[in-house]
């Protein structure tokens, strides 16, 4: 295992330059930006949803926006924490909601799918209320046969596939029919999922939930065994991979290198911690082994072109700008101020950030020897 030992060597080898734009769009002057996502297949565009319940499509380079769906308030109240992920066809958009137990409100996990061609809602998404809002809405678009489909979470303790083009589940198995046992002779694995994640080439799929006393688990599932028939793959599979585990604690961010390498925040140099620390670790998918722990970067990472990104913070907390890290050695890079990232668009390189007053900076990135 490699840890970075002269966290800013590097400052002074590379450089990366940041050409930014300025958006003023008066629609959303007044309104807050709750979730946001990108498109692979038509990058300048992006899908935000408001508080206004409206999830609207908006052109990064001219401003122009179009209505796709207003949600029901009701149904998606905007005191909720949300998330918004767009299909790689860029032909779905599933919108997740959660919301803790309060004195003055229930708690609350749910979802949409809605197709974008006729706004549409297609598919009703729920886990169940058994502690599920704990984390967020477990679902990941996948392709599979030339087809969109759907993972998501449709109890406490499962996952399915949802062909969205039929509504079908393909998937489909009853948990108490294992035809394998657990070392601990249980059928299935009593793990509440979080958010989910497939590798670049969708050949295995992540999560980071939790299972009682509670622990949080970092885990990747063999995707592709599952797509091809094995049904019980993210129940009771000796294709489960366990990468880090803490206490008290799941909702740690993580990131897929590669196929073969995932970066996972909060990990120390151990596999279990009472706490997450300010570290990034990256795992070898298979063997679990931790090749490299990454001391520094802050809990908004992702990842993109070789590179880690996080934030930059003030000694009161206060976001001041971004950091960049090698994914090959754990070395500090650069350090940007004034440099935001509400939303990264990978296709376009962009950082993007959602200000006061209907303003949206976009950062357009470039590295140089």
């Amino acid at each position: 295992m490699q840890k970075n030992m002269a966290n800013d060597k590097h400052l002074d080898q590379l450089i990366f330059s940041f050409e930014e734009q300025r958006l003023q769009v008066p629609y959303f002057e007044g309104m807050r930006v709750l979730a946001a996502a990108s498109c692979t297949t038509d990058p300048k565009n992006i899908f935000i949803l408001t508080d206004r319940s409206e999830l609207i499509c908006l052109d990064l380079y001219t401003g122009d926006l179009s209505l796709v769906k207003e949600l029901n308030g009701d149904e998606f109240p905007v005191n909720s924490e949300f998330q918004l992920y767009c299909s790689q066809d860029g032909r779905f958009l599933a919108v997740t909601c959660r919301r803790q137990q309060s004195h003055e409100h229930s708690a609350i996990c749910r979802g949409v799918v809605v197709r974008i061609g006729d706004s549409k809602e297609i598919l009703s998404l729920s886990a169940g209320e058994y502690h599920t809002e704990l984390t967020p809405l477990p679902v990941c678009f996948i392709a599979h046969n030339s087809k969109t489909h759907l993972v998501h979470a449709t109890d406490w303790n499962r996952l399915d596939i949802t062909d969205l083009e039929t509504g079908e589940i393909i998937t489909g198995r009853d948990l108490t029919e294992s035809p394998r046992e657990n070392e601990d002779n249980d059928y299935v694995f009593k793990e509440w999922s979080g958010v989910l994640k497939a590798s670049p080439s969708q050949t295995r799929l992540a999560t980071i939930g939790w299972v009682w006393h509670p622990i949080g688990v970092a885990l990747s599932y063999d995707l592709k065994s599952w797509l091809n028939g094995d049904l019980w793959e993210t129940d009771s599979s000796p294709n489960m991979r366990s990468y880090a585990i803490w206490d008290y604690f799941w909702d740690s961010p993580f990131c897929w290198i590669n196929d073969q390498k995932i970066c996972i925040w909060g990990v120390d140099d151990g596999q279990f911690g009472d706490a997450p620390t300010n570290t990034a670790a990256v795992f070898d998918v298979e063997s679990e082994e931790l090749l490299l722990s990454i001391s520094g970067p802050t809990s908004d990472i992702f990842f993109f072109d070789k590179y880690l990104f996080s934030g930059l913070y003030h000694e009161e907390k206060e976001p001041a700008g971004i950091t960049i890290w090698s994914i090959d050695d754990g070395s500090l890079l650069y350090k940007k101020e004034g440099v935001f990232c509400d939303l990264y668009v990978p296709e376009e390189k962009a950082l993007i950030a959602f200000g006061c007053q209907g303003l949206i900076t976009i950062n357009r990135w470039r590295s140089h020897p």
